[in-house]
């Protein structure tokens, strides 16, 4: 089977379905969304991650390495064994990697880095189609320290308080807030952007956002134990992770309307290179390096 990128050019009404109401005492958008949490369904999904799942079709481990090499980065040597963002983080991989004019030739920003926070869902075809095709590549081609990347995976969820314990609700069903969490836990986990990024650009990429963890892991992250992970989620941990991000996205000021919706602190300016693929619109980019950085995608859930 053929492995595709989501589709941006798919119809909107066909990707999300929402009822558009302005809630009480609040601006903003309510949706509706499916049910969602801590329901036999819900258990059968998360039980089926501890077993496993049949190979399920997903990007390969060699689209990074060809996106290198479409950027004149070249083929790594059989002694490179760094993933391509981490070829210019050191000047002993680069050699290693035979990175070193791409390297060389990138300039190092006297800017602080630009801080750039993405607030999606795991099954928004829109908020995948953005991480995967700009967002992850945009920060794979930049130098270490151009930009931070905050994901908060959450969107147009809602959660509320069941005996004491947290439930959720998600706007594209079950699996999308098992997905959710999924990465949550995997933050978590792996503590280190570099390590995690990569890992859910291979989840997003998939068919299947959650079916694809242990052969996502295996191939980026090998050093991650997925039982912690899927343990992480069956334990009271995911839910606390998730209210943290409900938090994270309630806090938005003002409050988000869709996803994908991300924002950037100070320093977003022209002297980011790049960061007109992250932010592109019909509109030309920020360029003022205090304003805050929010425009409406072309598709969106």
């Amino acid at each position: 089977m053929v492995w595709r990128h989501p589709q941006p050019h798919v119809s909107q009404r066909r990707w999300c379905h929402m009822r558009r109401s302005v809630a009480p005492g609040r601006k903003g958008v309510r949706r509706r969304v499916q049910p969602g949490f801590k329901s036999p369904s819900w258990d059968r999904l998360v039980s089926a991650l501890a077993l496993g799942h049949p190979a399920v079709p997903m990007a390969p481990a060699v689209p990074l390495a060809l996106l290198a090499m479409g950027l004149g980065l070249g083929l790594a040597l059989p002694s490179c064994d760094h993933p391509p963002h981490l070829w210019c983080s050191s000047w002993e991989i680069a050699v290693a990697c035979q990175a070193e004019s791409h390297c060389a030739n990138l300039s190092r920003p006297t800017a602080a880095p630009v801080q750039l926070s993405l607030y999606y869902e795991s099954l928004c075809p829109a908020c995948r189609g953005f991480l995967v095709q700009q967002l992850f590549t945009t920060w794979l081609l930049l130098p270490t320290d151009v930009l931070n990347i905050t994901l908060v995976p959450y969107g147009n969820a809602e959660e509320k308080k069941v005996s004491g314990k947290w439930q959720f609700q998600c706007q594209h069903g079950l699996e999308e807030c098992l997905g959710n969490m999924l990465q949550a836990c995997l933050m978590h986990e792996a503590e280190n952007f570099t390590t995690y990024f990569p890992v859910i650009f291979c989840m997003e990429s998939g068919s299947s956002t959650i079916k694809n963890l242990k052969a996502c892991l295996q191939v980026y992250a090998p050093q991650l134990d997925a039982g912690r992970i899927i343990a992480c989620v069956k334990g009271e941990l995911g839910a606390a992770l998730m209210h943290r991000n409900a938090q994270l996205t309630d806090a938005l000021d003002p409050p988000h309307q869709y996803v994908p919706w991300y924002g950037g602190g100070s320093g977003l300016g022209e002297g980011a290179v790049g960061i007109e693929a992250v932010t592109s619109s019909p509109t030309s980019p920020c360029r003022s390096t205090r304003k805050s950085c929010r425009r409406r995608p072309r598709i969106h859930c």
